[in-house]
């Protein structure tokens, strides 16, 4: 019997390229003390020697590094000013787990809420680079608030949702096409026979219209229910429009998200409550909630989103992502109280 191949170490790539270990550490790590030109060639010597780093050894390293060094991530939020980070249950839920996380993997991880810069992106990019920080997650940001000047080749970043209008980097987000499905599974589970659907236009738009996918691709499956035509609407008129759709159409249930549903409240406090549907809430973000509906799970996402951008941290890839990744988290049902 042969015996088996022994791998080569960093040792002997030190070797064969005429440079220190630390060098060739570096190099395969691509970091950018070095020039590119001997990055290049420690790398090629690398793969022609078939070399393989231990990846349990890689972690463990990096994190005993994070951990000694001080390295930091960033959290940055956007919130209205009569509102600070922590007040949105949801937000204050995603920076609660990515803090988890981060200690886990050995970083720290500073808040930065874009109220505290006057939501000036060129202060939080100078605070950025002071503090040292190239890792960055980027919370879900209100409507209107976008985009984000920040000099992107200097940062490794990912996103949580899709409110931020940048291609160039990588998302965690949830499965509205499989939670409208899954929402449409229970409501047919509990017995309701015709469905409707509520959103506003900003969202639909901003979503690529895939909880409305869902809930449509569902009803041509079951005969039992009455296809009813969604309502997508816009801020202003969604008060006047929620009143006569509901009196034409009648739905025992109504998909709504919870913008839709918030602009919609006093509405439905003044109806008849024979008009008023049981609402299905598809982006629940409080585990206690009293709503039925589909749960968000911001735990999940925010130990994804740390884990994407260490690994990215890992390889030194700063800068704009060319192949971004959209990470869907599935979808949970959340019963609610009946």
């Amino acid at each position: 019997m042969s015996k088996q191949k022994k791998s080569p170490s960093m040792r002997d790539i030190a070797k064969a390229a005429g440079v220190h270990v630390t060098t060739v550490s570096l190099a395969l790590r691509n970091s950018p003390q070095l020039p590119l030109k001997t990055r290049e060639r420690i790398r090629q010597i690398a793969q022609r020697m078939d070399y393989r780093p231990n990846p349990l050894v890689v972690a463990l390293v990096q994190q005993r590094r994070n951990a000694n060094t001080g390295i930091s991530l960033g959290f940055i939020s956007r919130t209205p000013k009569d509102k600070r980070l922590v007040s949105n249950k949801y937000i204050g839920s995603l920076l609660k787990h990515t803090t988890i996380r981060a200690r886990e993997l050995g970083f720290g991880l500073d808040a930065l809420d874009l109220a505290d810069y006057g939501h000036d992106p060129r202060r939080l990019q100078k605070t950025l680079h002071n503090r040292n920080i190239s890792g960055v997650i980027i919370a879900p940001l209100p409507r209107n608030h976008e985009h984000l000047d920040l000099n992107w080749d200097s940062l490794a970043a990912t996103t949580i949702g899709h409110s931020l209008r940048y291609e160039h980097i990588d998302r965690i987000d949830s499965d509205y096409y499989g939670g409208s499905l899954l929402a449409m599974e229970h409501c047919e589970r509990i017995g309701y026979k015709r469905v409707g659907f509520l959103t506003l236009k900003r969202t639909d738009d901003r979503i690529s219209g895939r909880w409305r996918a869902g809930f449509l691709a569902y009803l041509p499956q079951r005969k039992s229910f009455k296809a009813l035509p969604p309502l997508i609407t816009d801020d202003d008129n969604i008060e006047h429009d929620i009143v006569p759709w509901l009196r034409k159409h009648r739905p025992d249930a109504l998909l709504a998200n919870n913008s839709a549903l918030e602009a919609c409240e006093s509405v439905f406090k003044g109806l008849d409550p024979k008009l008023v549907p049981k609402l299905i809430q598809l982006n629940i973000h409080d585990a206690e909630s009293p709503m039925m509906g589909i749960y968000t799970k911001a735990e999940i996402k925010a130990r994804i989103a740390v884990d994407v951008l260490s690994a990215k941290l890992y390889r030194n890839e700063i800068g704009p992502t060319i192949h971004p990744l959209e990470i869907l988290t599935p979808a949970v049902w959340h019963e609610g109280q009946s």
